[in-house]
């Protein structure tokens, strides 16, 4: 079990945006996914929170928290049956860089 807590606006300098429990293994599972086992496309998204909204919607939608995809969630999504993926970053700087390297990645 685990918690995650967001700042309300920008963070105080030198504290992240985001805070996660001690040894959390973020980068193990996209967050959500395994609501979205079985779907061919999946939405994946950058932050918990549109990922929520989108959920709740209906539609099969997983998180990155954070903005890269390693290699051990590419093939959970691969694993999973998702044969087709909508990438919705945030379209500051490093998430509009980070969508192009993303995009790369989801060639297969």
């Amino acid at each position: 079990m685990g918690y995650v807590s967001r700042w309300p606006g920008e963070p105080p300098e030198g504290e992240p945006k985001y805070q996660f429990p001690a040894n959390f293994p973020r980068s193990k599972a996209p967050y959500n996914l395994y609501r979205a086992t079985g779907a061919e496309h999946v939405v994946v998204l950058e932050g918990f929170f549109g990922c929520l909204k989108l959920h709740r919607l209906g539609y099969p939608a997983a998180a990155l928290m954070g903005r890269t995809i390693p290699d051990e969630r590419m093939d959970l999504l691969r694993k999973n049956g998702t044969k087709y993926v909508t990438l919705m970053l945030d379209e500051d700087s490093p998430g509009c860089e980070a969508a192009e390297m993303t995009m790369a990645q989801l060639q297969w």
